[in-house]
């Protein structure tokens, strides 16, 4: 079975979608905090990229819009992977900060760019 694949130098996302709550009902994440990392070897490697809903220089945007987290993956930041996979996690944490669940643990193929003369 093959990896879902990210492209070097072209925005793409990660996210997930129509998330639920314990029960399985639909759970709104308007107001969470996510943070999350890209890293060389699964499951704690050397840090690529880091996410956050609130990011400082050097970090990719994530968001908690209704039933959806994201994570924005930039030209800048896919570019300078310089591996061929990279294993992407993610945790949201409640506004109230007293429920964290970790929303995305995927292994990605990365199609690297090619070389240009």
């Amino acid at each position: 079975m093959s990896r879902p694949r990210i492209p070097q130098g072209v925005t793409r996302a990660v996210r997930a979608f129509d998330i639920v709550d314990d029960e399985g009902d639909p759970l709104l994440v308007d107001g969470w905090t996510v943070k999350g990392v890209a890293c060389r070897d699964y499951p704690e490697g050397e840090v690529l990229t880091e996410w956050s809903t609130a990011p400082t220089a050097g970090q990719g945007q994530a968001t908690a819009i209704g039933r959806e987290v994201r994570l924005l993956i930039t030209p800048a930041l896919s570019s300078a992977w310089n591996c061929d996979r990279v294993a992407i996690q993610a945790e949201m944490t409640s506004p109230d900060g007293t429920r964290t669940e970790r929303i995305i643990d995927q292994i990605f193929d990365v199609d690297r760019e090619a070389v240009r003369t």
